[in-house]
């Protein structure tokens, strides 16, 4: 009918008659039907016209928008998707810049049988990016995040001559030294990583682990020694080793094994000592459906009490208890953040710690409280007022990055972040998968005023002045110099 039409009406335009009428020569008009056609029946046309309308409107709707309406339970949703947000006058200078994305797999030129990288934690150390995922007891060292990787011996893996010195050791992958302690069929359950600079050590933080003969859970704090350095002996190309020091539980408890530590800060502190802060994933450091209320994120500041006792071992990768020891909670913290459904991962410089929520793709820049030397104090710690950047959206302002667990400052204006796998089962849109498993570099607004920044000290007095000038990495080159 509607082809019919359409001939008919290019029929009249082109002769310009309107008075041919809108049927073929074939077609008969009905002598039995009603001229006048009035009344309830004229009206009754008139409704069916609007109810077919209306669900073909809503057809058309619910075919290019299937995820309108109420989310089922369960259901994650993007946060941004509000063009007034994306369509603000601030837009550039509360989003950070993408200049970096690169999936993990493609970077690694020895991934073998490793498949699943769920980045959850990355640390700058020994000029390297080491990230650590909950799936594998394997840590990707990336030197250089635009190294062509799985493809530099993508002709032949045996032919020497694809090695060039330039990129024998940029990327690779530091296997466990004990494979028989760490299977490769166990999940790590790694959710953070840290370094400790002055033992030139890493510690990798399991999440929540239910320990035998409790009925709590606790974080597991494994220090780790990386063996060796990456070399290539003919055509055997050689990388290294983690190998475990220790490993002690957090006396932190938690409910349950879904949020527990989600980051982890080494920091340097009074009198030589050595403290940990641990990020609680969940709001109240608590479990769903508590730990989904924003505003009340939370830091615990630990440190280590060597117990005694052999040290503990790992059996069939889980913790086996032979030491005392424990890192003790010395305080709990609270992070002035009011808007985060969760925390992911956390990161310091120079007295700036940046905390990042996977949930709001956000990440949050605030002042530390530290000692005039830059040191850590647990009676005088906290983290003062700051400034949320969004991480760029995508071209409909809806979330691009959904899934960034890892965070870390590369320089005063640079970051590296790592995503996790995008979750399955419809939970989120299609267009996390562009960037899970990977990791990325972004750039923090050129224009950004810190102004919650202390003027010439991050001391405890200086804390509570002003900045009022000066842009970020200013700020940083008046107080320790510019990278």
């Amino acid at each position: 009918q509607l082809h019919f039409f359409q001939v008919q009406m290019s029929k009249r335009a082109a002769d310009n008659d309107a008075l041919i009428p809108l049927m073929g020569k074939d077609i008969v008009p009905s002598t039995t039907a009603n001229p006048k056609l009035c009344g309830s029946t004229w009206w009754g046309y008139v409704f069916v016209g609007f109810i077919s309308g209306g669900l073909g409107a809503g057809a058309v709707y619910w075919t290019y928008h299937p995820n309108a309406g109420t989310p089922t339970q369960g259901t994650v949703l993007p946060q941004l998707s509000q063009s007034s947000w994306c369509d603000k006058k601030s837009f550039t200078q509360t989003t950070l810049r993408t200049v970096v994305d690169a999936p993990v797999f493609g970077l690694l030129p020895d991934a073998g049988e490793e498949f699943r990288f769920e980045v959850s934690g990355v640390v700058i150390a020994e000029h390297g990016f080491y990230a650590i995922c909950d799936s594998s007891w394997s840590i990707p060292a990336i030197h250089d995040l635009g190294a062509t990787g799985s493809f530099t011996n993508i002709y032949s893996p045996n032919y020497a001559g694809n090695w060039t010195p330039q990129n024998e050791h940029r990327n690779y992958l530091i296997h466990p030294e004990d494979m028989a302690a760490f299977p490769k069929d166990v999940d790590s359950q790694w959710e953070a990583v840290t370094y400790n600079k002055q033992l030139r050590h890493h510690l990798a933080v399991q999440e929540s682990i239910k320990l035998d003969g409790e009925n709590v859970y606790r974080a597991v704090i494994m220090l780790i020694n990386i063996v060796g350095r990456p070399w290539l002996e003919g055509k055997d190309w050689h990388v290294p080793k983690w190998r475990l020091l220790q490993a002690c539980p957090s006396e932190f408890t938690f409910t349950g094994a879904d949020k527990g530590f989600e980051g982890a800060l080494g920091m340097a502190g009074i009198d030589g000592r050595f403290f940990l802060l641990g990020l609680c994933e969940g709001n109240f450091c608590a479990q769903r459906p508590k730990a989904m209320h924003p505003g009340h994120g939370r830091l615990v500041v630990m440190e280590l009490d060597q117990g005694t006792g052999p040290s503990n071992t790992f059996v069939d990768g889980k913790l086996h208890r032979t030491s005392t020891c424990m890192w003790r909670t010395l305080k709990v913290v609270n992070l002035p953040i009011s808007s985060f459904r969760d925390y992911s991962d956390l990161a310091e410089r120079n007295g700036v710690l940046a905390v990042t929520s996977q949930e709001n793709s956000a990440v949050f820049m605030g002042k530390m409280v530290l000692t005039k030397d830059g040191l850590l104090d647990p009676a005088t710690f906290n983290i003062m007022n700051g400034d949320v950047f969004n991480f760029p959206p995508t071209s409909d302002c809806k979330v691009s990055y959904c899934n960034v667990e890892a965070i870390d400052f590369i320089s005063d204006r640079l970051l590296v972040a790592g995503s996790d796998t995008m979750k399955g089962k419809g939970r989120q849109e299609f267009q996390c998968s562009s960037k899970e498993a990977s990791m990325h570099a972004f750039s923090l607004p050129g224009k950004w005023r810190y102004t919650s920044l202390a003027d010439e000290d991050n001391s405890v007095e200086a804390a509570r002045m002003p900045l009022g000038h000066g842009r970020f990495d200013q700020f940083f080159a008046r107080q320790h110099g510019s990278d």
